[in-house]
């Protein structure tokens, strides 16, 4: 790559919309090439049924030229007003995005004025409504869809799977005062079906496919809180109810915590399922800071602050709303059925000594669970008895960020990381990326490594904020990568509450806008409204890493030694997981590709052995057919007697029987299992003509009708 050309490539990798394309595609060959890569192409030669082209790509990582990933966009929308409901707020609550790189987003708006970036503003409904909204991949908005009533609406969440499908929660009230609204369909008003909790599912160009109002016809006070799928992509709706109640034969016993289960398909509830969690108070749910996820095995893990007296398990903990003697935040988990496993609580005491504090979505990676959390900057400080120390603190006083880990089995706390902030931040919240753990949110300093500082920090004017992202191991040893934009004026903030990273590794940050922002190419978002604005900023390398990509495996023969099979393969587009079907019932995850990895037979075959690629995309695979062991059974090969000669041999070669055969099968395989020649012989003596054959190993195989076998190994020079 010459000069001109690299400049060219560093260009378009810090501003990506001004480079077309056409040049980008050029560029990424003239990299190959550069690389030492002879062709874009692999080519595998195994019998399949067309022979498979591997594509080598360029896989942008975190230390591509030494980059960072760059603020790409920041997108805002709001409406006229504040909202009636003091308990929400005007923020990105949930982000998902699709197959194709779409981005989809749900949010609180008041009743007039809402409006999305460059849209036209609309009115809604009534006093609270809300919005679902998608984004291109680079940034373009591609439609906006309001629910609500003539009174409050609430929304509970969002979850979008590759396809498209976007299922969304929350409260829209159907009474006879007026039409309930979900996206473009209407329900009359009906003094006969008072319903409000729903969940619906729409395509994705926002068109609603189903909607299903659960429960009896009458109204019953619930809030969904959150909304997050289970292992298998069903939707789960964390929420709070007041009294008891029957929905379609699922009762609820008491006000508490329930999981409400629904079918993906058709949004049918499948079940509700009561969290042994409870609040003491009666005047609402915690909506606004109270975080849940769910791992693998369908556990449940809750992030919360505790306002009044909470019953958990067996244990009553006692919570001080007027003294502030025993404010506490809690960690806590429950199997598939609602049981308490395990809590751990965290110390909440705001202005004084010993302020600890844990808030936000818990993170699983493994065997561990992150969270967001703060403590004091003093000297004497700690957190669950780990000190910290922050000495770029402007007084003692001062909060700061940390990300700590908890044992995903147990509760009990291993480790943590300050982020050594100058003044008091604002809160952040955390996502996984590659395995790795990215926080974000806006702050004044960022200290990273030892040699390395990031300091969206204005010395000329100390009141300003920078929204800012860092990247670290899940060891929470040190930070790996950082990156900051800038605010425009004194004391504007973008108050983060959902981060998400699709699976080409974009970072999406949700949270509310209070002023103008930059991105990292000095483009400023101006907010919709006066009011406190939702926004979506893109964090990424480029703005065209979009789209899905199949993984394409391939797989290669290295060796069959008796019993023994050896292989080695890989696949593009870094897909997930690789897993080798052996062809007898057996099969291993390749963990390792590129490595040799080796299987042992019982019985002689042939085998079909598959090398399946599992991604966020799709699944495929590639498969070696014809593979013989070699292992035969003794007796039958005294039966049949024969030589092959000459061996090696060239043209030609001749196998001899001991004694005259009736209709024996002969077959002929190269190393590859690839059947060469096949004929019914009877007699003593059979030619074969081998002159098309090219040079290398070969595997003769005759079979008797007796079930006699034998395999003779031959080689072409």
């Amino acid at each position: 790559m010459n000069q001109h050309q690299y400049s060219i490539f560093t260009n378009c990798m810090k501003r990506a919309m001004k480079c077309t394309t056409p040049i980008r595609r050029s560029l990424l060959k003239t990299i190959s090439m550069a690389n030492g890569t002879s062709s874009p192409f692999k080519i595998n030669l195994v019998r399949l049924q067309a022979l498979i082209l591997v594509p080598i790509f360029i896989s942008l990582s975190l230390n591509v030229l030494g980059q960072s990933p760059s603020w790409q966009w920041i997108k805002s929308g709001g409406a006229d007003f504040s909202l009636n409901i003091s308990q929400l707020n005007l923020r990105t609550k949930q982000i998902g995005t699709d197959g194709q790189g779409n981005v989809y987003g749900i949010a609180s708006v008041s009743g007039t004025g809402i409006a999305l970036d460059t849209l036209t503003p609309v009115n809604g409904y009534g006093y609270d409504d809300f919005v679902v909204f998608s984004l291109s991949c680079n940034g373009d908005v591609r439609w906006m869809k309001t629910f609500g009533s003539l009174v409050d609406d609430i929304p509970g969440g969002i979850i979008v799977d590759k396809d498209g499908g976007v299922y969304v929660s929350g409260i829209v009230i159907i009474s006879a005062y007026g039409d309930a609204h979900i996206a473009d369909s209407v329900i009359p008003a009906n003094n006969q079906y008072l319903k409000s909790f729903f969940i619906a599912k729409l395509d994705s160009m926002g068109m609603v496919k189903y909607i299903n109002f659960p429960g009896a016809p009458v109204s019953v006070d619930v809030w969904p809180i959150r909304l997050e799928a289970d292992a298998q992509g069903n939707p789960v709706v964390l929420s709070w109810f007041l009294d008891s109640t029957t929905w379609n034969g699922h009762h609820v016993d008491s006000r508490g915590y329930y999981l409400v289960k629904f079918d993906k398909s058709n949004g049918a509830l499948t079940d509700i399922v009561e969290l042994d969690f409870k609040f003491s108070h009666n005047f609402g749910p915690n909506y606004e800071s109270l975080f849940f996820g769910i791992d693998n095995q369908n556990k449940t893990i809750i992030s919360t602050g505790m306002h009044d007296t909470t019953y958990i398990g067996n244990d009553t903990i006692i919570a001080d709303l007027v003294n502030y003697d025993s404010l506490k935040t809690i960690l806590c988990s429950f199997d598939s059925l609602g049981n308490h496993l395990w809590h751990t609580i965290v110390l909440w005491k705001p202005g004084i000594e010993n302020h600890q504090m844990i808030f936000g979505k818990p993170l699983i990676i493994g065997d561990n669970i992150f969270v967001y959390g703060q403590t004091r900057s003093d000297s004497a400080s700690k957190f669950l008895g780990m000190s910290v120390h922050n000495p770029v603190a402007q007084y003692n006083y001062i909060i700061t960020n940390l990300v700590a880990c908890f044992d995903r089995n147990d509760g009990h706390f291993k480790t943590m990381i300050n982020i050594k902030n100058r003044k008091t931040p604002i809160e952040d919240v955390l996502g996984k990326i590659n395995n790795k753990i990215i926080i974000s949110g806006t702050n004044t300093l960022v200290v990273l490594n030892q040699n390395d500082t990031i300091k969206p920090y204005n010395k000329t004017n100390q009141n300003l904020y920078y929204p800012y992202y860092a990247i670290l191991d899940t060891g929470l040893t040190h930070f790996e990568n950082s990156g900051a934009t800038k605010t425009v004026n004194t004391n504007i903030t973008l108050r983060a509450s959902y981060l998400h990273v699709d699976h080409n590794g974009n970072i999406y940050l949700g949270g509310g806008l209070s002023g103008p922002v930059m991105n990292s190419y000095g483009d400023t978002t101006y907010p919709v409204t006066a009011q406190e604005n939702f926004c979506i900023a893109k964090i990424a390398f480029t703005n065209d890493s979009c789209g899905c990509h199949s993984p394409v495996p391939y797989l290669n023969l290295v060796n069959f030694d008796n019993n023994t099979l050896t292989l080695n393969g890989g696949a593009s587009f870094s897909p997930d997981s690789l897993y080798l079907f052996w062809g007898d019932g057996q099969s291993s995850i390749y963990s390792q590709p590129g490595q040799n990895i080796s299987h042992t037979y019982t019985t002689p075959g042939p085998w079909n052995v598959c090398l399946k690629a599992y991604d966020y995309c799709d699944i495929t695979d590639t498969c070696l057919l014809n593979l013989f062991s070699g292992i035969f059974n003794p007796n039958n090969s005294t039966v049949l007697s024969f030589s092959a000669f000459p061996n090696p041999f060239n043209n030609s070669f001749k196998v001899q029987f001991l004694e005259n055969i009736y209709h024996a099968q002969i077959e002929l395989y190269d190393v590859m299992g690839k059947l060469m020649f096949s004929t019914s012989f009877s007699g003593t003596l059979l030619e074969i003509n081998s002159s098309t054959l090219a040079k290398g190993v070969y595997f003769l195989k005759i079979s008797t009708h007796n079930g006699a076998v034998k395999v003779e190994k031959l080689v072409k020079q």
